[in-house]
C-alpha cells in the first residue's frame, strides 16, 4: 500500500513539474524573447541655422534644425547604402533620394530658403512686420530600435510657415537589416488580420484615454472609431509595435498626436511564421 501511495505522488509530482516547464514555455513566448543588438554604428548630423527675411537686426527669420541619425558602419555596405538612402527619402521626400545625406539637407535648406525670401518683395522693412513672418522648420529623427536585425527609425517634424499655429507630424518605419528593405504590414501580419488588429488599436486608445466604450470616441475629439485602423506608419520596438497618427488623421487637431503601442502578447496570434517579427516574442 505504501508503495502504490509514493508511486502516486510521484506521478504528481511529474504531472505538475511538466505543467510547470509547459506554462514557463508559454509565458517565456509571450513575454518576449531574446534581444540581440545589431553591429551597427550610428552617427548624428546636426545643424542649426537661421535666414533673415532682410537685412536689418530686427528682421523676421526662417530658423531651420535638423538632428539626423543615421548608419555610419555596418558590414554590409550595400544594405548601408540603401537604408541611409531610405532615411532620406521617408524625411525629405523621394526627389532628394540618391543624393548623399549632407547634399539632402543642404539642398532641403537652400530650396526652404528660397521660398521664405520671395516674401520680401510684398514687404518693405519699414512696415510693422508681424511674427507670423518668423517661420520654423525643425526635424528629429532617431533610431528607435536596433535589435534582432530589425533598425526602426523615428521622425519628428515641426513646421510652422505662417497662419494660426503649426504643424506637426511623425513618420515611423522599421527596415530589415538582412535586406536593407522597409517592413511593411503583409510582412508582418496574416492575410485576414486587419480587421482584429484594427480593433486591437482602437481599444487600446479608449484604454489610453480612459474611455469605457471605444464607440464613444468621437466625444473625445475623434472622427469616428469605426474609421481607425492600421496604417504603414508604424515601428517595430522591443516591447510591440507602435502605430502613430498624426494630427487630423483620426482626430481634431486639438486631440494632437495619437500614439498606440500594441503589445507583442496582443499580437502574437496574427504575426506571419517566417515574420522578422516572430524573434521578438
Amino acid at each position: 500500500m505504501s508503495t502504490k501511495r509514493f508511486s502516486m505522488t510521484k506521478s504528481l509530482n511529474g504531472i505538475f513539474a511538466l505543467i510547470l516547464i509547459v506554462t514557463g514555455i508559454l509565458a517565456g513566448s509571450c513575454s518576449g524573447g531574446k534581444r540581440t543588438a545589431n553591429n551597427i554604428s550610428l552617427s548624428t548630423i546636426d545643424i542649426d541655422t537661421i535666414k533673415p527675411l532682410f537685412k536689418d537686426s530686427v528682421s523676421p527669420v526662417y530658423s531651420y534644425k535638423i538632428s539626423i541619425e543615421y548608419l555610419k558602419d555596418f558590414e554590409n555596405k550595400t544594405v548601408l547604402n540603401k537604408i541611409n538612402n531610405l532615411i532620406i527619402g521617408y524625411i525629405f521626400g523621394d526627389r532628394y533620394t540618391g543624393k548623399t545625406l549632407d547634399t539632402a539637407i543642404t539642398k532641403n535648406i537652400e530650396s526652404c530658403f528660397a521660398e521664405y525670401t520671395e516674401l520680401a518683395d510684398d514687404f518693405s522693412e519699414e512696415e510693422t512686420i508681424s511674427a507670423v513672418l518668423n517661420y520654423e522648420k525643425s526635424i528629429k529623427s532617431e533610431i528607435s530600435c536596433n535589435i534582432n536585425n530589425v533598425l526602426s527609425m523615428h521622425s519628428d517634424v515641426y513646421l510652422y510657415t505662417g497662419g494660426a499655429h503649426g504643424m506637426f507630424s511623425s513618420t515611423c518605419m522599421s527596415v530589415d537589416l538582412n535586406t536593407g528593405n522597409p517592413v511593411y504590414y503583409e510582412d508582418i501580419f496574416t492575410d485576414n488580420s486587419f480587421n482584429d488588429i484594427a480593433e486591437l488599436i482602437i481599444n487600446q486608445i479608449a484604454i489610453n484615454l480612459g474611455v469605457e466604450n471605444p464607440a464613444l470616441l468621437n466625444e473625445s475629439g475623434f472622427f469616428s472609431a469605426e474609421e481607425i485602423k492600421p496604417t504603414e506608419n508604424f515601428e517595430i520596438l522591443e516591447d510591440g509595435i507602435l502605430w502613430v497618427y498624426n494630427p487630423y488623421e483620426i482626430a481634431c487637431y486639438a486631440v494632437g498626436q495619437v500614439n498606440v503601442l500594441i503589445s507583442w502578447e496582443q499580437l502574437a496570434p496574427y504575426i506571419l511564421e517566417n515574420s522578422i517579427a516572430r524573434s521578438f516574442f
